[in-house]
């Protein structure tokens, strides 16, 4: 037989015509599970569905669904997959493109690829590898495993559905022979081999795309589940060659057609920029990057990135459609040091006017690189400074004299120029407050906007030894930051933010400002670090997630409250107050600052609102909150406080950070296998079960993947029990 091959790109998703993003794999998924459906009626339990559409699993579950239907096409098993694989890649065999195949299997089936050639293109190659599959599948009883095992890949990228409902599909019927779906096992991750940048760059770890662009690992697991079944020949033209896959097996792929992998996208340049911070020029002992375990969902780079990958991707990016080529992830390191910078924020700038943001150790602050973010304003930073004592900056952070003395001089050009800059210290042994305190007092006159501290964290795999009594540690140097407060203007946040409210606020939802960014209104109205505001005009205020989400809609002058020391004082906000460098707006980065306010945020009477409904719409009786060691204070205190009824019948599930260790205690930084162990061991200890997980969703991306790249949908269809993502309040920012 010979696969059938698709050589329009643009070819439409039937009911989708106005919808483009992921074209090329949302055909795919369509036509293969109407070849799945040609041969097998899908179960839940003992009951047989049959699904109306598909969708791409997202965060919120919110894309286009596509109908799906049989294909009509009763072609061979293998034959039927490989037509829809080729349709939208290249396979590799011996590390090479194949166009033109001919192929067997054991079991007798016998097929050929023909592929036309491509045209000429400037475009770069994306390709993958081919991940381990934990065995071939048997055929010898028919094709019903083939199918069960396909369903499985795509059903970790894609969900059926019955008009909008989700089907929560585990097995399929050939014939009289019912076969399961490869268990959910959250707990574990699959094999997608190594995260370190392939040698020679014709390969890229499938960790780029793991957690951002899973279509692609699902696309990658079906042609190993095919690989695992099926010997090529060789190709006739090419001589065998040392290190080449024995037996013509397909080891990897290559996308076509990339107008295909297109994303819809906000079209923030730096999801352009951020592919210059592959590689860095420091090696800090510090660096939570040399902690990573392995099978993290971003690959690490060992150079920087290729000029036709950058290039393909500029072009990709379409600020005007907004749309941009599918996000592959890489560890962020520097983003400063790649040669091709100029270039890039030239191209960037003249695309679009939004802000650039960078994080920078500092050292790469030459002369001519300020002079070029200068010249593509709007641009802000954040530089890693942690002390001004350079031969200790220069042993911590393994530099190099010259590099340490650009760092620390090049804040005072920053200053002369205007270009806005924040501060960022990390509170380890080496850095200690008094080391802090020295640096401001000299850097304050440069007029940074912000000041951030980090509480040390690090995880199981880290080589930099902490002190076993961290926890004391943290809350020594939470209280010895704040302390300084009242000496400087400048602002100065500790993170994690919540770690400090839980500690040294007597209510940890205490509406408390750390400060107000030099020049802006919040400065003008005379707001100082530990006032704490109880009233905005009319508004009673009783959390800083209220202060923000007032002072963001002020549009006249307002009089705020708010109680410093044992006295209260009214202020006057005036969002037309005249300004100075460096404020420049209500965000610094990433960090929002409302009229110059510096509040951490937190937990919201809106945020119990989303809980109630939640709970209200499911008639649930025995909800489960996941929270984390970090949080647990204020979600009891929030509950109590804004849904008192509720909170009786809520159990809050502690989930531990295994998959990470150390010290780390962040829920936004628990994989899913995290919260599952959680919810497990709970149920185990109570000897009862949920009839609903109400799950925050701040610690899942733009695809609802976590950090390993496994979507929280999982929980649900591993434990079958109803979980509901929470979209509440990003309580880390600070």
């Amino acid at each position: 037989m010979t696969s059938s091959v698709d050589t329009a790109p643009s070819m439409a998703v039937p009911g989708s015509a106005r919808h483009r993003s992921r074209d090329a794999f949302r055909r795919y998924a369509v036509e293969v599970l109407g070849r799945i459906l040609d041969h097998a009626v899908l179960t839940v339990g003992d009951r047989e569905v049959r699904p109306t559409g598909v969708r791409v699993r997202s965060h919120s579950g919110d894309r286009p669904v596509d109908p799906v239907e049989p294909a009509g096409d009763l072609s061979a098993p293998i034959d039927g997959q490989l037509a829809a694989l080729v349709r939208i890649t290249v396979p590799r065999v011996a590390g090479e493109a194949r166009w033109t195949a001919r192929w067997r299997t054991s079991t007798g089936e016998v097929g050929e690829w023909a592929l036309p050639a491509p045209p000429p293109s400037d475009d770069f190659t994306f390709s993958y590898p081919v991940p381990p599959e934990p065995g071939p599948v048997d055929l010898t009883a028919g094709p019903a495993e083939l199918y069960a095992a396909t369903l499985g890949v795509l059903l970790d990228a894609v969900e059926l559905v019955d008009g909008n409902e989700p089907l929560l599909v585990d097995g399929l019927r050939v014939g009289q022979r019912h076969v399961p779906l490869p268990p959910v096992e959250p707990e574990t991750h699959p094999d997608l081999g190594g995260r370190l940048e392939l040698p020679g760059g014709k390969l890229q770890p499938l960790h780029t795309v793991a957690a951002t662009e899973p279509a692609i690992v699902a696309v990658a697991r079906h042609w190993a589940l095919l690989a695992s079944l099926l010997t090529v020949e060789p190709d006739p033209r090419r001589l065998p060659m040392a290190g080449d896959a024995p037996d013509g097996r397909i080891t990897g792929f290559t996308l076509r057609h990339l107008s295909g992998w297109l994303i819809d996208s906000e079209c923030h340049p730096s999801e352009i920029y951020e592919y210059l911070a592959r590689v860095c020029n420091v090696a800090c002992q510090f660096c939570y990057l040399f902690g990573n375990p392995d099978d993290l969902a971003v690959a690490r780079g060992k150079k920087v990135i290729a000029q036709d990958e950058i290039d393909t991707r500029l072009r990709y990016f379409d600020v005007t459609g907004g749309q941009t080529l599918f996000k592959s992830q890489w560890e962020i390191n520097e983003f400063l040091v790649d040669p091709k910078l100029p270039q890039v924020l030239r191209t960037l700038r003249a695309a679009t006017d939004k802000e650039f943001y960078f994080i920078t150790n500092g050292s790469p602050l030459l002369p001519r690189v300020i002079d070029l973010l200068d010249e593509v304003r709007p641009v802000t930073l954040v530089i890693s400074t942690n002390t001004i004592d350079a031969p200790l900056r220069q042993q911590v952070m393994n530099e190099r004299r010259t590099q340490t003395e650009t760092a620390l001089s090049c804040l005072e050009r920053l200053s002369e120029l205007e270009i806005p800059f924040g501060l960022s210290f990390v509170a380890t042994p080496e850095f200690p407050v008094e080391r802090l305190e020295e640096a401001l007092a000299k850097i304050e006159p440069l007029r940074p906007a912000m000041v951030r501290v980090n509480l040390p964290g690090f995880t199981r795999a880290h080589p930099y030894n902490l002190p076993a009594d961290m926890e004391r540690r943290w809350e020594q140097s939470a209280r010895d930051i704040a302390g300084l407060r009242e000496r400087y203007r400048t602002p100065i946040v500790i993170i994690p933010s919540a770690f400090e409210a839980n500690t040294l606020f007597a209510d940890p939802h205490e509406a408390r400002i750390a400060g107000a960014v030099p020049g802006s209104p919040a400065a003008h109205a005379g707001f100082q670090p530990g006032d704490v505001v109880e009233k905005i005009g009319m508004f009673t205020i009783s959390s800083r997630a209220q202060i923000q989400s007032l002072v963001m809609t002020l549009r006249r002058p307002a009089a705020v409250v708010v109680r410093r020391g044992d006295h209260r004082i009214e202020l006057t906000l005036d969002p037309d107050a005249p300004t100075q460098y460096p404020y420049t707006g209500h965000l610094i980065g990433k960090y929002v600052v409302p009229y110059g306010l510096v509040v951490a945020p937190s937990l919201s009477l809106g945020d119990a609102r989303v809980i109630d409904h939640a709970i209200e719409t499911t008639g649930a009786q025995r909800p489960w909150l996941l929270t984390s060691r970090l949080m647990e204070v204020q979600a009891r205190s929030f509950m109590a406080r804004w849904l008192p009824e509720r909170s009786e019948m809520i159990h809050y599930v502690v989930v531990a950070n295994e998959y990470l260790g150390g010290n780390i205690q962040v829920l936004d930084m628990a994989t899913v296998g995290d919260l599952h162990r959680a919810i497990r061991l709970d149920i185990e200890r109570l000897g009862t079960r949920p009839d609903l997980i109400l799950l925050p969703g701040t610690g899942f991306n733009q695809e609802g993947r976590d950090i390993a790249g496994r979507h929280w949908g999982d929980l649900e269809r591993a434990l079958r029990i109803p979980v509901r993502l929470l979209d509440v309040t990003t309580q880390f920012l600070f």
